[in-house]
Order: C-alpha cells, then sequence, then structure tokens
C-alpha cells in the first residue's frame, strides 16, 4: 500500500477509499498518510485510531502542505484533548480556537498562540488584516492586542 500511496497523491480521497479496512487501521501506514495530507489522514481513519490521542498528536504536528483542511477539524470533537491542540496551535496559531477553558494546557496554547501571531504579523508587515488573521479569542485579549498595535506600529515606521 505504501507503493500505491506513493503513486495516488493526486487522487488521495478516491485512493483511501477504496483501501480495506486493516490498511486504514494500520497506525504506521496512517501516519505516512498523515505525512502527505493530515486531514486526509484523520478524516479516512477507522475509529480505533481516531480514539488514540498519541494518533492525534502526531497529526496535529503535521504541515498540510496541499491544503485539504485542517486536520484538527477533522478530529472527534473529545479527541482535540488539551495536547493535541497545543502540538496543532505551535503548527498553526490559528488552532487555538480549538482550546476551552477547561483544558490543563490552556495557558501554554493561548501563549503559543500569542506569541506565533504576533510573529505572523511582523512577517506580514502592513498588509496584515487583523479581523481574518487574528482568531477571535486573541481579539479578546485586551492586553494582547496592545501588544499587536505596537507591532504595527513598529511595522508602519520600519
Amino acid at each position: 500500500y505504501v507503493h500505491q500511496l506513493e503513486a495516488s497523491r493526486d487522487s488521495l480521497g478516491s485512493f483511501l477509499q477504496s483501501l480495506p479496512r486493516e490498511a486504514r487501521q494500520n497506525k504506521a501506514f496512517m501516519l505516512k498518510v498523515a505525512s502527505i495530507d493530515p486531514a486526509y489522514a484523520m478524516h479516512y481513519a477507522v475509529d480505533s485510531l481516531r480514539q488514540d490521542e498519541d494518533f492525534h498528536i502526531q497529526i496535529a504536528g503535521l504541515r498540510n502542505s496541499r491544503g485539504s483542511g485542517n486536520a484538527l477539524a477533522e478530529m472527534d470533537p473529545e479527541m482535540r484533548t488539551g495536547q493535541v491542540v497545543l502540538v496543532g496551535t505551535r503548527e498553526d496559531f490559528r488552532n487555538v480556537h480549538f482550546v476551552t477553558k477547561d483544558m490543563p494546557e490552556y495557558d501554554q496554547i493561548m501563549k503559543t498562540a500569542k506569541k506565533s501571531a504576533l510573529e505572523k504579523i511582523k512577517e506580514f508587515k502592513e498588509a496584515v488584516d487583523l479581523s481574518t488573521l487574528i482568531p477571535k479569542i486573541l481579539q479578546q485579549d485586551k492586553e494582547f492586542m496592545a501588544d499587536v498595535e505596537l507591532v504595527l506600529q513598529k511595522n508602519q515606521s520600519a
């Protein structure tokens, strides 16, 4: 299946649909799928993998180079644990919108998202549109938004 996977990059969904259940429940194989497209791996994984936190953590940290979707959005909500959301937020700060206040990692997730968001604002300079770039949960933090304004001012004067 690994050889077929490599040959099926352009039609990954069709390939995964045609696989037997045994292949889609093989964690090592599905992690290879995830290395190509994390969202597809989550979508086509069998229930046993969809309930495996380690599988979710590994996938949450992968970049989706195909741009087919967000792996965290494909996860069952109860599997978006604090650890999964933290790893996903490290990969893309916009995953912060999956955080809930009852997660033990809440503060760490928020800190990670804020740091990454500020870095992205610095990178975009004047081309940044805060209403679309900054997730609402971060926009509600007045102290953070004051930091954003300082970065924007520095961008304009640079």
